[in-house]
């Protein structure tokens, strides 16, 4: 097969398709230069390229799921701005009471009642704005570690994206469920 350096763009793109796959399936590079008809050296000129893609490709893709999950989280932000909002109205309460007997008669009335505001709402906020700060890393770096039932650090085994990733799945899984349980983590 071999390299030729009149080969179109879409030829050494394939070259480079079929370096990366034979090089994820644990193939050396002497080995996929053998069967490509090339040099370990321009297989390891090739890795070097696919490496550095395979870099952009995941910086990209992680800003990007960031990206999706901070609109996540601004839309429940919203939603709880607005429950809140609804929760510190005024709240008319309406009775009546109906009289039997020879005096028959039905008494209506309305009754305004002030209303504090549901703490749940604010509490999911208060959360969101968490939530947000974690995904963008505004908070300060905090170490952590996992203890035995004695008390015994093992050391730090959850990295920063780690412990982000299972506290949004921790709020999001809350909010499915109504928002009543606590996380620990």
């Amino acid at each position: 097969m071999g390299y030729n350096v009149n080969d179109s763009e879409e030829q050494r793109e394939k070259q480079l398709a079929e370096v990366a796959s034979r090089y994820v399936r644990g193939m050396s590079q002497w080995k996929i230069g053998q069967e490509l008809g090339v040099t370990q050296q321009q297989i390891s000129y090739d890795l070097k390229i696919i490496r550095q893609r395979w870099l952009e490709s995941s910086i990209r893709d992680f800003d990007e799921a960031r990206a999706i999950e901070v609109a996540k989280i601004d839309d429940m932000e919203r939603e709880f701005r607005a429950a809140w909002v609804r929760s510190q109205q005024v709240k008319q309460v309406t009775h009546s009471r109906r009289k039997e007997g020879k005096d028959a008669s039905t008494e209506a009335g309305v009754r305004k009642e002030e209303q504090a505001g549901d703490p749940r709402f604010a509490d999911g906020v208060l959360k969101c704005i968490h939530m947000r700060c974690e995904l963008l890393g505004l908070n300060a770096a905090r170490k952590i570690s996992v203890l035995d039932a004695d008390g015994n650090s093992y050391g730090p085994f959850l990295t920063e994206d780690d412990r982000r990733n299972r506290l949004l799945a921790a709020f999001l899984e809350q909010g499915r469920a109504g928002g009543s349980g606590q996380t620990v983590m």
